[in-house]
Formats: structure tokens, C-alpha cells, sequence
């Protein structure tokens, strides 16, 4: 697999809020970060409720869910994320068609599969760029 290297002088400072409870996707999505683009502050949280209560005190220029996250699906947290007006994207494991489904209200949804996740730092970069 290829790891992004990117240009981050343009997303310098910028904060991306991930939201994933799993701990080795979590452990690599930061790695990925750290070697791909590592200007970029990165805040990790494995719960909904913890996503949601560190949005009511930080800022962040983009938010990336896991969309299942143990039992619950994100979309609590990502009817806030819309209605605050933060760039998000879902990534899952499920079938995207499955996802679109269960997320019909939510329009411009970005959806990136967990197989594309060695791409994750690249994709964050073209949306906040």
C-alpha cells in the first residue's frame, strides 16, 4: 500500500476530529498522519458522546466518523456535525449503498470505505485544503 506524503503547508494547524472505537484503526490512521502530513492536529475519540462533547468546546475544521461505532450508528453525531456547519465524512466497513441508505437525509454525504483507509490523509487534505 501507498502512504500519502503530502504538501501540508496548506493545512498547517488545521484540526480534524476522528471519531473511531476501534483501537488498531485508530493506531493507523494516526500513524498515517504522523508520516503523510504531520502539521495537521489530530484529536481521536471513540464514542458519539465524547465526539459530541468535545465539539461543544473545541473547534475543528473537519470531523471523520467511523459510521458504526460498537452498537450505534454516528448519526447523532453527524446531524450536529451538519447542523454546525463542519466538514465531515463517514468511513465504514459496510457496503456504502448500505450507509447512503440509512443516511438518505444527509445530502453530499462523503463516504470513503475502510478499504481506501491508507488514502484517509490524502482525502482529509483535498476537502480542507
Amino acid at each position: 500500500h501507498e502512504i500519502y506524503i503530502g504538501n501540508c503547508i496548506d493545512v498547517m494547524d488545521k484540526k480534524i476530529l476522528v471519531v473511531e472505537d476501534s483501537e488498531s484503526d485508530r493506531y493507523l490512521i494516526k500513524y498515517l498522519f504522523e508520516y503523510g502530513c504531520p502539521e495537521v492536529k489530530i484529536t481521536f475519540k471513540d464514542t458519539c458522546l465524547k465526539a459530541i462533547n468535545t465539539l461543544g468546546i473545541e473547534h475543528f475544521d473537519f470531523v471523520l466518523s467511523d459510521f458504526r461505532l460498537g452498537m450505534i450508528d454516528a448519526h447523532p453525531l453527524l446531524n450536529i456535525l451538519k447542523n454546525m456547519n463542519i466538514e465531515f465524512a463517514v468511513f465504514s466497513g459496510s457496503d456504502e449503498s448500505e450507509v447512503r441508505k440509512e443516511l438518505q437525509d444527509m445530502k453530499n454525504l462523503k463516504f470513503w470505505s475502510k478499504g481506501q483507509i491508507n488514502k484517509i490523509p490524502q482525502l482529509v487534505m483535498e476537502e480542507i485544503a
